[in-house]
């Protein structure tokens, strides 16, 4: 689902930009600060409704103002148009209103599936190397795109999670209280894992061959791990099991909000025990094929993909590899980077200087 034309008002350091991308590559180029940067995110933003690179939406409105727009027309696509718009003042806190075809959206979970794409950035090697927790919002992030059951379930276990570990901090809680909120926990669960586990599965049997174009002359063969925080069966008696220890500590100690999963080699080393930041960079771009493979295959779609500072991110060599792999798979490319090398070939090349800052 090709974008073709991206708007962007009060968004970080643009007032206005218009951006017209033609089928296949095109590569935005520009000075440290042109942004660059914020017109990847923008259309990251058409995607899954919120930034990479903030926590909250006030904090890409640009300086001075109180709202921001971005808006993409699609060609070729089931849907011809999406638009979001953004209010923020200190009373109502911020306002999000999505639309699809300028039909207002009455949740902001629909908007997932619509318009799929794959994100990479310099700070993503921290997926392989940092906290279970970046891996866990990798699998949500991945698997909201395509499931309003899951997010629905994620929510609802977050919720009875957050009641449960209330309840457990009080001096003498209410066992009867507990055992619901449990069985709502397990309830959920059961069906996250299950998802999350199919989803690591299907990732797994398809990164060796992604491995293979860009790295197999650097890594050995790697596999993904599922370290998941509950077994398989019985869920709610795992939580009922754990209740006296969660009683003794205030807090929950097992959970889907403690899985993990990681990449290991045949003798079970962690790949970022061993590798380089280069060679994380690969396994990593070969990682987000699979991603885009996985969101084409479940959405229907072709999923854009969208890298930030993709010269810095990997040399000459694999940065045509990862072209290379791009058009047999046919996706959109969107990439930025201060210039392209001359070797490297995008059908595009969009200098962003050229739209002098307005």
């Amino acid at each position: 689902m090709p974008l073709r034309k991206l708007y962007i008002s009060q968004f970080r350091n643009h007032s206005f930009k218009e951006v017209k991308f033609p089928p296949g590559s095109s590569a935005l180029t520009g000075n440290n600060g042109s942004g660059k940067t914020a017109i990847l995110e923008a259309a990251r933003y058409l995607s899954v409704g919120r930034s990479y690179r903030s926590r909250y939406d006030h904090e890409v409105i640009k300086w001075g103002q109180n709202n921001f727009t971005v808006r993409g027309e699609f060609e070729d696509a089931p849907v011809e148009s999406i638009a979001i718009r953004y209010h923020y003042s200190s009373t109502n806190r911020g306002q999000k209103q999505v639309y699809v075809d300028d039909e207002q959206l009455t949740r902001l979970s629909k908007l997932q599936g619509l318009f799929p794409t794959v994100i990479n950035y310099p700070e993503l090697t921290r997926l392989l190397t940092g906290s279970p927790a970046g891996r866990r919002e990798f699998m949500n992030a991945l698997l909201g795109q395509i499931s309003l059951d899951y997010i629905d379930n994620l929510k609802s276990y977050k919720q009875a999670l957050n009641q449960r570990n209330s309840l457990l901090k009080q001096s003498q809680p209410d066992e009867l209280l507990l055992a619901q909120y449990e069985e709502r926990l397990a309830t959920s669960a059961k069906i996250i894992r299950e998802q999350r586990n199919q989803l690591l599965n299907w990732l797994e049997k398809r990164l060796i061959k992604e491995q293979e174009f860009l790295a197999a002359d650097l890594l050995p063969e790697l596999s993904l791990v599922y370290d998941a925080g509950l077994d398989e069966k019985d869920i709610r008696l795992q939580f009922e099991r754990e209740r006296p220890k969660a009683m003794r500590r205030s807090y929950t100690t097992i959970g889907v909000q403690r899985d993990d999963w990681k990449l290991v080699d045949s003798s079970g080393r962690e790949l970022k025990e061993f590798a380089s930041r280069g060679e994380l960079k690969l396994i990593l771009a070969a990682l987000k094929f699979v991603e885009a493979r996985f969101l084409e295959e479940k959405t229907g779609r072709r999923p854009t993909f969208l890298v930030d500072d993709f010269s810095a991110e990997l040399d000459v060599r694999h940065q045509k590899k990862v072209l290379s792999r791009n058009r047999e798979l046919n996706y959109q490319f969107l990439c930025s980077g201060v210039k392209m090398a001359s070797e490297v070939s995008v059908n595009q090349v969009i200098k962003v200087e050229d739209f002098n800052g307005r």
